[in-house]
Parts: structure tokens; sequence; C-alpha cells
């Protein structure tokens, strides 16, 4: 497959000439135009200009989520320049290293984050939208070696990474990709996920290479499964694309899909249930595959009745091998490390020419002077019909919920602080989804409260990095070589409490029934009636189910809304105990059955 004469951003403007009037981005009941999204383009490079953006400037985004947002992200392409997500919800400590590391000295925003940002680097220059549309700039042609964007993934050594992705990438990916799955300017494509999470340029950018529609979400509506449903019925949507927890919260919600919806699944495993579930209503359902470092996606797969979950064929431009220690490859069936190469790389890591070295290798296997490929650190194995197997990680990286995390990086945060002797954090599988597990060594009799380590790590950490469980251990289990042996510290039993909490315990049998479905849901022991239950590692799945299984109870309606306004034990017992008049009989009923169960048993 050959390239468009148009970048990504550079088709989204030309449908915008060829369709004005189309819809191109529809949001808390607003459409916008694809005429009016290139008015608003056009602001922003306007404001861009005046604020002494010039080709090859990193522009911070920190915007929340509109249509705005998508007009800058075009904006700044459009300026020649290279975007790089502030995600307003991150930590400031995180949002401070970002800005330093890749140098960024202007920042389009909002008024409401601004103050933030001044406060982290005073030198920055916010670029605010300008009030009315300038004449028409001059476009500025980029190099397609140039980055497009710029996207922090997690680190090993305690400090996450700049992943420079070129406009040469970012364009194979979405002309490729659009290609991949037939869209076509019918569609309209579901946008939930950050501008920070790369799954994201997936959502923006494909749509508009093909004059479709993006059904743009809040932050709120992405994590409420019934309101994620309800925006994709009510909007439309045909293309759904997300990780398989998202996935899985649509399902949990009651959304099944259709012959007219398109699932695309990545940044995770696929669950073999999540796609029979879809495909059995009719849904088109694609697995996908591809790290950060060779732009968003790489291996596409259509799934069908019966076949296994395999990561498919490569886009196009995209080589992949599968090699063995020696960098040679493997037979059929032996397991191996996955290289990709072609079109689909990043320039590398931004100021880390050490690890760029390290992770992108000379390609020995083309015979194009000055290829490379990159060493993904997925293992897999060639199946009999052509097809790539997963078989994990060889190091300690995981994905939760689509995002990827360096466990070393907690690892390091939780190591820097003067009551931790050694930690070692792991994934664990849940019932109801996976979590991490930190496993804590003392330098003192004395351990913080749950709290105290949640602050700690909500400092610098992202919420999806910071633990669900933490044990205290008088040692870490080794190898002879004398390395933690991260077997059988997964083997360790957990609990979720450090020593030298204090749990609360329910004190009425409302609030025993509510500790209980909690506990259930999230296999606990124990837990505080006091403390958050998104603290003790609840998520959007978690709170779907416990709102259903507390409405079935009490016999109301439970909002999930409610379980994140109201996120203690003790809050939402006092809501039932107001909102229903017999909940403490009722409640009484329920532990009672519970009890002569548990006689017979």
């Amino acid at each position: 497959m050959g390239y468009p004469d148009l970048f990504a951003h550079e088709l989204a403007a030309e449908w915008a000439g060829l369709s004005p009037d189309a819809p191109a981005v529809l949001f808390q009941g607003r459409s916008l135009t694809h005429g009016e999204l290139e008015t608003e383009v056009v602001r922003w490079v306007a404001a861009l200009r005046d604020s002494g953006v010039r080709t090859g400037d990193i522009v911070g985004v920190c915007l929340e989520r509109s249509p705005s947002m998508i007009a800058c992200v075009l904006g700044v392409l459009r300026a020649g320049a290279t975007y790089l997500p502030l995600d307003p919800s991150y930590p400031a400590e995180r949002l401070d290293y970002m800005m330093a590391d890749s140098g960024v000295t202007v920042v389009a925003t909002e008024n409401a984050q601004s103050a933030l940002l001044s406060r982290l680097c005073p030198g920055f220059r916010p670029v605010i939208l300008a009030d009315e549309a300038p004449p028409d700039p001059v476009p500025v042609k980029v190099n397609p070696d140039q980055p497009a964007f710029l996207i922090y993934t997690s680190g090993s050594t305690g400090r996450p990474k700049g992943v420079a992705v070129p406009h040469r990438a970012m364009t194979n990916f979405v002309t490729g990709m659009a290609a991949q799955l037939g869209m076509t300017a019918a569609d309209v494509v579901l946008a939930q996920a950050p501008l920070s999470f790369d799954i994201s340029v997936f959502e923006i950018f494909i749509p508009l290479s093909v004059g479709a529609t993006i059904r743009l979400v809040d932050r709120a509506t992405a994590t409420d499964g019934p309101a994620l449903a309800e925006a994709v019925h009510s909007g439309g949507v045909t293309v759904v694309q997300g990780t398989a927890t998202t996935h899985r919260m649509l399902l949990a919600a009651g959304w099944r899909g259709g012959p007219s919806i398109t699932v695309v699944s990545g940044g995770e495993p696929l669950p073999p249930d999540v796609s029979e579930t879809l495909q059995n209503a009719g849904t088109r359902v694609w697995n996908a595959y591809g790290p950060t470092e060779t732009t968003v996606y790489t291996h596409a797969l259509r799934m069908t009745e019966g076949r296994r979950v395999t990561l498919g064929g490569p886009l196009p431009n995209v080589r992949t091998y599968l090699l063995d220690e020696d960098l040679e490859p493997v037979p059929v069936g032996e397991p191996g490390e996955i290289f990709l190469a072609g079109d689909c790389l990043a320039n590398g890591y931004l100021n880390r020419p050490d690890l760029t070295a390290e992770r992108f290798l000379p390609d020995p296997f083309s015979t194009t002077p000055g290829q490379r490929m990159y060493r993904s650190g997925d293992l897999a194995r060639w199946t009999e019909d052509g097809r790539l197997e997963s078989l994990g990680r060889a190091d300690q990286q995981v994905k939760l919920r689509g995002y990827r995390i360096e466990l070393g990086e907690i690892e390091a945060i939780l190591r820097g602080h003067e009551w931790v002797k050694d930690a070692v954090v792991i994934l664990r599988a849940g019932e109801a989804e996976s979590f991490l597990a930190a496993y804590l060594t003392l330098t003192d009799d004395r351990a913080p409260s749950r709290r105290e380590v949640h602050d700690l790590l909500g400092t610098t950490l992202p919420s999806h990095m910071i633990p669900a469980q933490y044990v205290v251990v008088d040692r870490l289990p080794t190898m002879p070589s004398g390395k933690v042996d991260r077997t059988a510290v997964a083997a360790l039993p957990v609990a979720r409490h450090l020593i030298g909490a204090e749990p609360v315990a329910p004190r009425s049998v409302v609030e025993e029934v509510v500790a209980g479905v909690w506990l259930d849901l999230l296999e606990l022991d124990e837990l505080s009636v006091v403390e958050p239950v998104f603290d003790l590692g609840a998520s959007s799945l978690t709170a779907m189910r416990a709102a259903d299984l507390l409405g079935e109870i009490f016999r109301t309606n439970v909002p999930i809304r409610l379980l994140f306004d109201r996120p203690t034990v003790a809050d939402q017992a006092h809501y039932l105990d107001r909102q229903c008049e017999d909940a403490a009989r009722t409640a009484g009923l329920v532990l009672e059955l519970a009890r002569a169960a548990n006689e017979e048993n």
C-alpha cells in the first residue's frame, strides 16, 4: 500500500473542503460540522502562531475533552508543531516532569488549567483559543520524519519516557487501519479514550481522514457503563474502539453491539468470552495489537466463530519478526520475541539515546540501508496458519485497562520512601478484572496506613498505576541468584490493609450488607466502612455490578454515579437508609438468609 499525498491532519482538512456541512463531532447534544471544525482549527493555528510557535516546536495540550480539544490537536499539527498530551487529571508532579523533560514552553489550555500550569512551569506561555476566526493561514509543510505527537509511557527507572511518533508512522497507521476496517464517511466512531492514551489517535484521526463522524464523550461518561452504552446508541455509533475492559463494561450494562457495529479491541488481551458474546449478536469484532513505539496498532484480525484469539497479520508497510535471543528467526510453534519494523516505527525516546539504541536495533533482514526494528518485549509463537499467538511479556511490563505499566516505576517510587526497605509490584488476576498488588518490606515496625501510601503514590502516578492491594512481609522470597523470585511473590497470600491501619467495622445491618457486596466483588476478607472502595481496587466495572446487586437487594434504583459520589460503604448505606423505608428490615432478612445458608453448608 502506498502513501496518500497528504498527512493525517491534512486529510481532515481536505474533507472539510469536500463535505463542509457533514457532521464531524457530536458532543453533549451539539453537532459540529467538518466546516465548523475547520474554522476552529484555523483559530487555534492563529493563536499558536501569535504565541511564537514555529515548525518543529512541541506544544502541550492541556484541555478537557471537547470539540475544541480535537480542533486544537489539528491546529498544532497544521502549525507544523508536535502535540504533547498533558492530561488535566494527572498528578501535578507528573505533569511537571513531562513539561520539563520535553522542554515545552507553550501549552494550549483553558483558564481552569492555566493557574496550575503556571505553578508547575512558571516560564510557560499559555495559549487560549482566539475569539475570532482570522484569515486562513498558509499551511506549513512538514517533514515525514518530524514528530506528530509525543506520548509519555511508564518507565522502569521511576520516570516516564517520551515516545516521539513521526508523521510518516501516524499517517501509515491511520490510512492502513481505515482501509483494513473498510471505514467510510458514513461511519460514526466512539471517542472515549484520554488524549494521553495513544489509541485516541484512532478515535480522532481515522474518522476525520475518511470524512466520518466522531461521537465524543466526556470523562465521566467514559467510565460509566450505562451512560457510555446510551451514548453509543443515541449517537448512532458504528465503530467502538477501546480496551477489553471498556467492552466488558459495555456488556455489563446490557449492550451487545449488533450487525451494524464494528468493535476494535486493543491495548490488552481480548478475552474469548467477550469476543464470543459480541459475535453472537452479529457484531464484527477485530483484535488489534501494537506497542506505543510502533504507533497504536500494527496488527489486526477479524474474529470469526471458533477462531482462537491471535494477533493477526500486520498492517500495510509493517514487517514482523519473531526472533530468539540471538536475533535468529524461530520455527513455527516455538516461542520468540516480537520485533517490528517498517513505517510504523517511532523516532525513539526523547532525550534517551541510550534507551533508544537498546530498543530500536538495526534491521538485519532489510536490504534497505538504515532500516531499524523495535524490540517489543512481547513473546509469541507462529501458528500453523501463519498467525501470531501471544505468550505474554519477557520483562516486568504489564497492561492494565489498556495502559502499559512498568512495574519498576511503581517499585522505584515506593523504595524511595524512608519506611520502605524493598518493594515488588505484580499484576494479579481478580474475578472481575486484574489489579496491581504491592508487596513491601519495611524499615521499622510501624507500617503506614493505606491512605498514607495512596497519597504518596497519588502525587506522582496516575490512578491506573496505583496498586489496589498492599501486603507487608518480613522478607521477599529470592532465587539462588539472590534476585527476587516474582513467581513466589505472586503465590504469597494477599491482604488489602497494611499493618497499622485500623478498619472500621460495619455499625448497622445495612452497612453490613453493603460491605458484604463489596467484599465479594473485590475478593476481600475485610474492609473499613469509612474508606473509599475505589482506594481498595474498585473500578467502573465493579461499581456497575455493585449498583445492580444493591438495587436488587433493596428494590430501588442505585445510580452508578452515586457510588462515585458516595464512595464509602458508610455513605452508601446512609443513602439506602434514607431512600428505602424498610432498608434495615431488608438487610436483616438478607443477613438471616446468609447465616442459614452458611449453617447448612
